[in-house]
């Protein structure tokens, strides 16, 4: 497979890329279920997930770590990780 020319450098004023887009999750409390594992309430727009460390949430969400106060969420189209805080009332 031929590799195509080498990526042109950037000139000294080059934009950086855009940032990844936001995380279209909220997250809005933790349960306990039955066996002890911490799953996060997640919300989009109308619809409600509960997610456990592992889990794949809308096909493209991967929840890393559920905290008490925050999650950490990976959107697997970007190769993006962002940490959800809890949201207060």
């Amino acid at each position: 497979v031929a590799a195509g020319p080498p990526p042109l450098p950037c000139p000294p004023n080059c934009p950086p890329p855009p940032p990844p887009p936001p995380i279209d999750l909220k997250f809005f409390g933790v349960a306990t279920a039955a066996n002890g594992t911490r799953q996060a309430c997640l919300l989009q727009g109308d619809n409600v997930y509960l997610a456990s460390a592992g889990d794949v949430v809308l096909r493209r969400y991967r929840v890393i770590t559920v905290d008490a106060k925050s999650i950490q969420v990976e959107d697997m189209q970007n190769n993006n990780k962002q940490t959800l805080p809890l949201l207060s009332n």
